[in-house]
C-alpha cells in the first residue's frame, strides 16, 4: 500500500551537478529523501536570515518588530 501524500506544492529547478551530488550523498548517508533535505535546507536557510525562524510545522515566527521590518525595507 502506497504512503499518503502530503499537502504541498511541486518545486521544479535545475541544480548545478556539484550540488546534486552533495544533495545525492547526503541522502545516501542519512536514508532521508531528497524532498525532506531540500526542505530541512530551506528552513535552515529561512533561520539563518535575520527577522524570522520557521518551526517543524513551516509556521513562520518573525524576530524583528513591524518598525525594524520597515526600516530594513526602507534601506534596500
Amino acid at each position: 500500500m502506497a504512503r499518503a501524500k502530503k499537502p504541498g506544492q511541486h518545486l521544479n529547478c535545475k541544480v548545478a551537478q556539484k550540488e546534486y551530488d552533495v544533495l545525492t550523498k547526503i541522502c545516501e548517508n542519512t536514508g532521508l529523501e531528497k524532498t525532506t533535505v531540500v526542505e530541512h535546507a530551506i528552513r535552515l536557510y529561512a533561520q539563518m536570515q535575520n527577522g524570522y525562524t520557521v518551526d517543524s510545522n513551516g509556521t513562520i515566527h518573525f524576530n524583528q518588530t513591524l518598525d525594524e521590518i520597515l526600516a530594513a525595507e526602507k534601506e534596500d
